[in-house]
């Protein structure tokens, strides 16, 4: 209350000299200009400013506002840099203005912005908002940029109109500069947020963006065939895919493309269990619900098989038992072990467990050719002539080859799995059809 009282009855009192000589632009002596200022209440230095910018000075407030947002003692106080721009924005200076929200951040940006917004100001709150995810993205910063894209949309839904023009406006915005991969993931979500199934085509082109701009890894330590395999494995493809299977999900052929794609990069359990509940879906459910065209449609299907390994052997037109033979090839044997638990426990069909060689297979063994003094493994006679050995999982065997090894496991396309060191006791005289046997180069 005090400081109150002292703010009145300072503001009735004619301004200092050193300010009138600082808005005039005659100020030599920095120092004294300092000194005055950190003196000064924060709250009358608001007042003042205001009172500059209501009597129609409003470059002499932009210049008091833009000392007072440098100066240590008033800089946390969020109006006056809030006036500068808004002085900048009634002067005209757009350029400026993307410049000077490089020095703002992300949150004071956003409740910046909600001002303007409380107070009516939309045209000023889009101009600020637009220049700051321009910055955002040039950069490549991530900070609140989801809050801050579904901050855009609803600005610029009710700056504009009809749904059209501000479609018209992210589109250009989008494609005009340089968002990154999770830029535009975040303003597909926004937009498919706020504007709804109208959105779609623009929400199709921004996803196929988003993988466009994804850079491939080449490095042979992680991609030892890419000289000779034209499959390139995406940094961000899962994620990207993540977001088509919910944004295009009205979509089926889409939604199933995409989640057998991302099964197919990073296969897993959880991604398993997807697949298996997306492909069973009844067909009164599967359709093509989304508002896209038929050109649009071929193109992400074709984006997406591009994404696909050759070697996964998965399709989008395939049934579920034509595809979980495959799956379950990609997936570790620790996985598929806990897989074929559950089938078990739940009296569900293993007879894909066996194609692939997950439970133990048995193989025929010549007796005569058998080493006397070398270990064998678990034996026993089926007739005079030959003998049924089962290899377990004991160090001396040699154990199921998985189909996949090292980085394959984030989604790499390698040629044939390297052969484990064979049992010398065996391997002369082992069945061809064994799963667990590599075939010879």
């Amino acid at each position: 209350h005090e400081d109150f009282l002292e703010v009145v009855l300072a503001a009735r009192q004619p301004w200092p000299a050193v300010f009138l000589k600082l808005l005039k632009g005659q100020a030599t002596d920095m120092s004294e200009v300092d000194v005055y200022l950190s003196r000064e209440p924060s709250l009358l230095m608001e007042y003042r400013v205001r009172s500059l910018h209501a009597h129609g000075a409003v470059d002499d407030a932009c210049t008091l506002a833009q000392y007072c947002m440098n100066h240590p003692s008033h800089r946390e106080l969020l109006f006056f840099r809030e006036m500068y721009l808004l002085c900048l924005w009634q002067a005209g200076k757009l350029k400026e203005i993307r410049r000077q929200v490089q020095f703002i951040e992300c949150v004071q940006q956003y409740f910046i912005v909600q001002h303007f917004v409380a107070e009516g100001m939309l045209d000023m709150a889009a101009t600020v908002s637009s220049s700051y995810l321009i910055y955002q993205w040039k950069k490549g910063e991530f900070c609140c940029n989801k809050e801050l894209v579904r901050q855009w949309c609803q600005i610029q839904h009710a700056v504009d109109v009809s749904a059209t023009a501000m479609l018209d406006s992210a589109r250009s915005l989008a494609m005009k500069n340089e968002p990154k991969v999770l830029h535009l993931l975040y303003f597909a979500e926004a937009l498919h947020s706020e504007v709804g199934k109208d959105s779609m085509p623009l929400v199709a082109d921004l996803l196929l963006r988003a993988v466009d701009i994804d850079k491939p890894v080449t490095d042979p330590f992680f991609h030892p065939n890419a000289p000779d395999d034209k499959t390139g494995y995406h940094q961000s493809a899962p994620m990207i895919l993540s977001y088509m299977a919910v944004l295009l999900e009205d979509d089926y052929e889409i939604r199933c493309a995409s989640q057998l794609t991302s099964f197919s990069i990073s296969p897993d359990l959880d991604q398993y269990h997807v697949v298996e509940a997306v492909t069973n879906l009844p067909e009164e459910v599967q359709g093509t619900g989304v508002n896209l065209s038929r050109h649009k449609r071929r193109d992400i299907l074709k984006t997406l098989r591009k994404l696909r390994p050759r070697s996964c052997g998965l399709h989008p037109e395939m049934s579920w038992e034509q595809l979980k033979p495959h799956m379950l090839k990609l997936l570790s044997p620790e996985e598929r072990d806990k897989l074929l638990q559950e089938h078990i426990e739940a009296e569900h069909d293993t007879s894909a467990f066996e194609e692939i060689g997950t439970s133990p297979a048995k193989v025929t063994v010549s007796k005569p050719r058998l080493p006397e003094k070398e270990l064998v493994p678990k034996v026993s006679e089926s007739d005079a002539e030959d003998q049924v050995v089962l290899l377990s999982d004991s160090e001396g065997s040699c154990g199921p080859i998985s189909p996949i090894y090292s980085g394959a496991r984030f989604g790499l396309d390698f040629a044939t799995p390297p052969r484990p060191a064979k049992v010398s006791s065996i391997v002369d005289n082992v069945a061809k059809d064994s799963p667990f046997v590599g075939k010879e180069e």
